[in-house]
């Protein structure tokens, strides 16, 4: 091999060598500027979110940046496994497994004697045993009433709730997570009495 040749083989090592170690920089400036701008998305995404939107578009958001974090090379898992989009602090309500002492719900409903099928407002307390309570309905028109009544458990997340005439045949999280809600029977007799209502705090 002549010299002319030896000097073009030179030269292309060390253009590979340049264009390796040129990689290799553009390499660690972007990993050293992945975590920087994942954060920053972040950021952004929870400033724009938290300045005046509604819960559902702030989850929006975070679903959002949480999806874009893996193109930016971070994990956007946190804790014990949980991801951004899915932390509690803006979680909907409960799904209950159980009434007991010390739920309040609030709702409606339509008592098939006492307001011949006309909705009214009704307060379900428990309490303070986890098997007894009062209920309360809140008449538009004419007096209100209030009763105690005792709590009977059944299969399936029904509960009855029960005074000397009147039943709330209630299913657990029918109506959505953390309702009660089902029939209201009066001595046997339902008439369309029905009711629905929510758990408070």
């Amino acid at each position: 091999m002549d010299a002319s040749a030896e000097e073009d083989l030179e030269m292309l090592r060390l253009n590979h060598r340049f264009a390796a170690a040129e990689t290799a920089s553009a390499t660690r400036r972007r990993r050293r500027f992945r975590p920087a701008a994942s954060w920053a998305l972040l950021g952004c995404s929870l400033v724009l979110a938290l300045s005046g939107r509604t819960s559902s578009s702030l989850s929006s958001q975070l679903a959002w940046a949480a999806n874009s974090l893996p193109q930016l090379g971070l994990n956007p898992r946190l804790g014990a496994g949980r991801s951004l989009a899915k932390t509690s602090l803006w979680a909907g309500p409960r799904e209950l497994s159980e009434v007991k002492a010390g739920d309040r719900f609030v709702g409606w409903l339509k008592h098939p004697v006492i307001t011949k099928g006309n909705a009214d407002n009704l307060v379900i307390e428990v309490g303070p045993g986890d098997n007894e309570g009062t209920w309360r309905m809140e008449r538009q028109r004419g007096e209100a009433f209030e009763g105690p009544f005792k709590i009977e458990r059944g299969d399936d997340g029904e509960v009855d709730f029960r005074d000397t005439d009147t039943v709330f045949k209630a299913v657990l999280n029918a109506a959505g997570a953390g309702t009660i809600s089902g029939k209201v029977v009066q001595n046997g007799l339902t008439w369309g009495g029905s009711f629905e209502a929510k758990l408070e705090g």
